[in-house]
């Protein structure tokens, strides 16, 4: 079947796991053209979470070899908003692009034949508020500036689309896993409002100890190593809104 636009949305909006607004979002794009289709959420090389019809080994050799380090694509997609076309065609004569980008493009395109590629930022780069979609080609530079004339407005539209739908189940995903209790996120919340433990504890009508109890339990669940950092996830998780 191949969707239109109207299509695609509609399916998106009632696609309820990750597992099937990824095979919406995949199929369309791929229908558009292109080859591969690779998402990423978050910039923490420790927490980053992949979708992609690369090889499975491909996104844990490039974080195993701290490619990022080198990946003028990543760079641009952390720092700058705007979609990015690139490639051993596109950037042939670039001499922005180093020679350890370079070298990671050939083996892209020897690992699974990406020869260029668009990518679109998703979003504030934050975990798990940002990302991007990257989007695989076989044509060579002319051919996929010819591609993405005809449709790459629907295909940029349709990635960071996607990508917003992911990252809205992957965050009801998250706050399933962890189940902070009310008590628990309204202590969180008071703590997002710049109160102190006591102040809390007054306001609660609890003992001191029996609120940093439910702070320790929070950071628990949440994988925080601060109280801070508590605040911090649950508040971009959704789970507590100031």
């Amino acid at each position: 079947m191949h969707w239109t636009l109207q299509d695609f949305f509609t399916a998106l909006e009632r696609a309820d796991t990750v597992d099937d607004a990824w095979a919406v979002a995949r199929d369309f794009l791929q229908q558009r053209g292109a080859q591969t289709v690779h998402s990423w959420f978050g910039t923490d090389p420790a927490a980053v979470r992949f979708l992609t019809t690369c090889p499975e080994w491909w996104p844990e050799q490039y974080l195993a070899e701290a490619y990022w380090r080198v990946d003028h694509v990543a760079h641009h997609c952390v720092t700058r908003p705007i979609p990015l076309v690139w490639g051993l065609d596109i950037d042939a004569d670039n001499p922005a692009v180093a020679e350890g980008s370079r070298r990671l493009m050939e083996d892209g395109y020897s690992a699974y034949g990406l020869r260029n590629g668009l990518s679109v930022p998703v979003g504030h780069c934050d975990a798990p508020l940002g990302g991007t979609v990257t989007l695989g080609f076989p044509e060579d530079g002319d051919g996929l500036v010819r591609l993405l004339a005809h449709t790459g407005g629907v295909m940029r539209l349709a990635a960071a689309a996607g990508h917003y739908r992911l990252q809205a189940l992957m965050r009801e995903e998250t706050l399933d896993a962890v189940r902070l209790t009310a008590r628990e996120r309204e202590v969180l919340l008071w703590l997002a409002k710049g109160m102190r433990v006591a102040e809390i504890a007054d306001r609660l009508k609890l003992a001191e100890v029996t609120v940093n109890l439910h702070v320790a339990n929070a950071k628990k669940k949440l994988g925080a190593a601060t109280r801070e950092q508590a605040v911090a996830k649950a508040v971009l998780l959704g789970a507590v809104q100031p």
